[in-house]
């Protein structure tokens, strides 16, 4: 992977270059342009209609407010307005003028487009439409430069207008677009293998997991129907029990929205915050010490609490507080603190499994921002091995799971070397940077 770190060093460079007048691009090869894109595109900046013209029926044409519905290549509408007032047309580039400033999309039908968007043309006298999506990418972080916004980012269409193109003869952008197309399907091929890898191992992780906190770590142990249907068999000393009975402590958060101070002492924890067995503190909103005290009011976490999510699109997640860490939580956050002498950790691998997700999706309330009930919460069945168990399977799950971990971070950071290496390689060829004329498969 060490070849990631440097893309472009077996390339060669052009013979000859000049300086483009551009700061951040430097020398361009000595026979390229470069001009503003309004010289050789046309941009149409997005008008938005009133909120109650648009509807979710299908009627009139699809219609873009922004970004939000952008896919991984072409959008993904939600809304139809049929009095649109400006249109994206097949194959114009969708560029976003507002926060996060220039996302790229492909218009792939016709489109109503809102202010958050600008389609984009290309002259086909000067640019080829592929080398054009390709220099768009690099040539952007004009425009991010340049967003400014009292409340949000977001750029004109003076902006965009004044964007530097790279002008590459013809024949040559197609060469380009022709190394880069081959050179960027092998790199997307192996970062889908790794993401596959990546899936495999975060499944047998849960399998493994699921396995140990139901069936428990002796294969031969006698079991018995748990009485519960999506329990199934349970080792046969095992009781069955209650969350309600389990924990000491079963405390909502406040219903109000806390006020979030940037660089505060105490982190807030909401449901972004927390993966199964994790909770990421230092991207955590923070609070300062008033806020941080009202917001402990009703329990104060402490070491081995259990953390759980119970609304919105991230519900049922569970993890525990970390040693050494003051911390509180924020919306849509719960907090569990198990009864002496029970293992808070196995209960939170519990807490995570296929059977309690299904008992809180039984009871889950609201489409657009899902909630389980907390009473429903209180009443989870829940597994209750005798305690030297449960204090062996969340040493054996701790141990396991750090090895899977291992893998699927390499296997993170393998991605985010082969992305670099992407980049740097649209960078070098739509710069020129690298000569890439005389290169065949």
């Amino acid at each position: 992977m060490t070849d990631t770190l440097d893309a472009t060093t077996r390339y060669r460079p052009y013979p000859a270059y000049r300086d483009s007048g551009v700061e951040w691009l430097g020398e361009v090869p000595a026979h390229w342009d470069v001009k503003r894109l309004k010289y050789c595109a046309s941009v149409n900046m997005g008008q938005s209609p009133d909120s109650e013209e648009c509807n979710i029926e299908g009627s009139g044409p699809p219609f873009l407010q922004g970004n939000a519905e952008f896919g991984a290549v072409h959008p993904q509408p939600k809304l139809y307005c049929p009095s649109a007032r400006k249109f994206a047309q097949p194959e114009d580039i969708l560029l976003s003028v507002r926060a996060p400033v220039g996302a790229l999309n492909v218009a792939n039908r016709v489109y109503g487009i809102g202010r958050g968007l600008c389609a984009i043309k290309f002259n086909t006298e000067f640019i080829d439409f592929k080398f054009g999506l390709y220099m768009l990418r690099i040539v952007r972080q004009e425009l991010t430069a340049t967003a400014t916004g009292t409340t949000y980012d977001a750029v004109s269409v003076d902006d965009v207008n004044v964007l530097s193109v790279l002008l590459p003869p013809l024949p040559e952008q197609r060469a380009i677009v022709a190394f880069l197309d081959r050179e960027t399907t092998k790199l997307d091929a192996l970062i889908t293998r790794k993401e596959r890898l990546i899936a495999l191992l975060e499944e047998k992780r849960a399998a493994l997991i699921s396995h140990a906190v139901t069936k428990g770590l002796d294969d031969a142990a006698p079991m018995r129907d748990s009485g519960v249907s999506w329990l199934g068999e349970v080792p046969a000393h095992w009781e069955v029990s209650c969350l309600k009975f389990i924990m000491s402590h079963i405390v909502d958060c406040l219903h109000a929205t806390p006020t979030y101070i940037e660089g505060g002492d105490f982190p807030a924890i909401r449901t972004a915050d927390v993966e199964p067995g994790k909770v990421d503190t230092d991207n955590a909103k923070r609070l300062d010490k008033e806020q941080y005290e009202k917001w402990i009011g009703r329990l104060v976490p402490r070491e081995g609490d259990i953390l759980y999510s119970r609304e919105g699109e991230r519900y049922g997640i569970a993890a525990v507080v970390p040693p050494n860490t003051k911390l509180c939580i924020s919306q849509r956050m719960m907090l569990f603190r198990a009864r002496v002498p029970h293992v808070s950790d196995y209960f939170m691998w519990q807490l995570n499994c296929p059977h309690v997700y299904q008992q809180a999706s039984q009871d889950v309330m609201g489409s657009t921002a899902p909630h389980v009930n907390i009473e429903h919460i209180r009443n989870f069945f829940l597994l209750v091995p005798p305690i030297c168990e449960q204090k062996a399977i969340a040493s054996y799950i701790y141990t396991e799971s750090t090895h899977f971990d291992a893998l699927i971070a390499k296997n993170r950071r393998h991605i985010g070397l082969l992305r670099e290496r992407r980049a740097a390689l649209i960078a070098a060829a739509v710069t020129g940077k690298i000569d890439v004329r005389d290169l065949t498969p």
